[in-house]
């Protein structure tokens, strides 16, 4: 049995810093439930902590050019670990939703690997979201997609979301995507800026 029936959360707010998209700023005093998904080793040398809006085309920009060369890189030798952080705005309702839909495919897919598979095909199909788009790739994944869509409108996993996007709050973000290396914020989303901050903390 997984651990959806035991979330329960709390909204509230806070400010400050830097990024792409900007919005209102929504928390929550919850850390239940869910760990954050991460890749690469307990013991990295380095961890690079990552706050990402499913509805941000900065984030797809990040998702799609960055992230790749960070794993290949860093996570794959197992210098860094990375960890994913929701921080949905929302742009649209599908900040939240498609949000909630990847913390269900992380709670109930067999395979350790599903969350950043369904992280990547929402990027992918960002400007396109729909129920059925989040249920097929779901299902993809061995997730049942009607299951994970009564999820999403029940909001189980919404204190999940809020919980990562309240500590991203309470470390000053406003906008997405936001990175941090080592707890230092980067000053820019790209690989360069990224890479260079790895590099002074090995």
């Amino acid at each position: 049995m997984n651990r959806r029936h035991a979330l329960a959360g709390i909204a509230s707010a806070s400010t400050l810093s830097v990024s792409g998209c900007l919005g209102d700023l929504l928390g929550s005093d919850s850390d239940d439930g869910l760990p954050n998904p991460t890749l690469g080793p307990d013991d990295a040398p380095v961890t690079v902590k990552v706050w990402e809006d499913f509805s941000c085309p900065h984030c797809k920009t990040f998702d799609q050019n960055v992230y790749p060369q960070l794993v290949e890189n860093y996570v794959t030798p197992g210098d860094i670990q990375y960890v994913f952080y929701d921080f949905p705005i929302p742009l649209t309702r599908w900040s939240w939703d498609v949000s909630e839909a990847a913390r269900v495919v992380q709670d109930d897919a067999d395979d350790s690997d599903a969350f950043w598979t369904f992280k990547d095909r929402m990027f992918e199909n960002q400007g396109a979201y729909s129920k059925d788009v989040l249920s097929s790739a779901a299902e993809a994944l061995g997730v049942d997609g009607d299951s994970l869509l009564s999820d999403v409108s029940d909001d189980r996993y919404k204190p999940v979301v809020e919980a990562a996007k309240e500590e991203g709050t309470d470390m000053g973000i406003r906008g997405t995507p936001a990175i941090f290396v080592e707890g230092e914020a980067v000053d820019s989303p790209t690989y360069n800026a990224i890479a260079t901050a790895i590099e002074r903390n090995l």
